[in-house]
């Protein structure tokens, strides 16, 4: 994680013209700390994580896994259901609460007699 972390963040805070100081002080944290991210030495905490994702405006797996993460995830097989049982799939709960709903009408007559 390190690298990949190390050089997207390099590559991201470039893109926006940010200097290592000016993304420091927007984080509030001295300018060495950046600078031992960038070069691999340390990696952020998660709370620090979610900040430098948020002020930078990309997502997490952006910022630490990079673009091969959007690669891998276009290629995972889609799941697909048959035609058949797709609205099984979708619809089974109402199909069990309509049973319910029979059973209790018919237990409730059945009482009346």
């Amino acid at each position: 994680m390190a690298i990949t972390f190390a050089h997207q963040l390099t590559k991201i805070r470039q893109q926006q013209h940010l200097s290592q100081a000016q993304l420091a002080r927007q984080l509030t944290l001295p300018r060495s700390v950046i600078t031992q991210w960038e070069q691999g030495q340390t990696t952020p905490e998660l709370d620090q994580l979610i900040k430098l994702a948020a002020l930078l405006q990309v997502s997490l797996d952006d910022l630490v896994l990079g673009d091969s993460a959007n690669r891998r995830l276009s290629t995972l097989p889609q799941l697909t259901t048959n035609g058949s049982w797709e609205w099984l799939v979708r619809y089974w709960w109402l199909g069990l609460s309509l049973v319910g709903l029979i059973l209790w009408v018919l237990m409730s007559f059945s009482h009346v007699r």
